[in-house]
């Protein structure tokens, strides 16, 4: 699902994708948000998101997620970012490899680099499948139920400010619209 929402009195231009795996698998979906808002600032999320508990799928993590641990630290080592408001309820829907900033622009150039390492390693995953033994250990879950109920929560206005602030700007049914093609299954 691509979006993006501009808004010229406001001065805001906001692009997201979020490439879905199949609701049925243990593949990640990928997802990357970014955010102009005219002051030279701007702000970003980037993450794959975990199809299981990655506390009790410590083999599906490290297969998965770990890789991404030098793009992440490169990302946050990147000068010229700072924190978001990004809450404890939002971050719990993601992976700890998150990566939520704002951003001056110079440091908004530079993590170009590590959304293409992230999609990259995303694309390597989705094309490679996961391993047998990885795969075996995810039959505790019911992958199509956690993926709707994690997606309801993620893209609710209840969890996620965001929201509020797009119905301001484009009005409740737009808003509806672009949250319901999200958490579609």
């Amino acid at each position: 699902v691509w979006t993006k929402l501009q808004v010229a009195s406001r001065g805001v231009t906001t692009c997201m994708i979020f490439a879905f795996a199949d609701p049925a698998s243990g593949l990640p979906h990928f997802t990357l948000d970014c955010a102009d808002h005219g002051d030279e600032s701007y702000a970003f999320h980037l993450d794959l998101m975990p199809r299981v508990e990655l506390a009790t799928h410590v083999p599906y993590m490290d297969e998965v997620f770990l890789p991404l641990t030098p793009f992440y630290e490169t990302g946050r080592a990147t000068e010229g970012m700072w924190a978001t408001g990004t809450t404890p309820r939002q971050f719990a829907m993601m992976s700890p490899w998150m990566l939520v900033n704002f951003a001056n622009e110079e440091a908004f150039r530079k993590i170009g680099d590590v959304v293409m390492d992230y999609a990259n390693h995303w694309i390597s995953v989705i094309n490679t499948g996961l391993s047998p033994e990885v795969q075996a250990t995810l039959a505790d879950t019911d992958l199509t139920e956690r993926d709707a109920g994690v997606r309801y929560n993620l893209f609710s206005p209840s969890i996620d400010p965001v929201w509020g602030r797009v119905d301001a700007m484009i009005g409740p049914e737009g808003s509806e619209l672009i949250r319901s093609n999200l958490q579609l299954l």
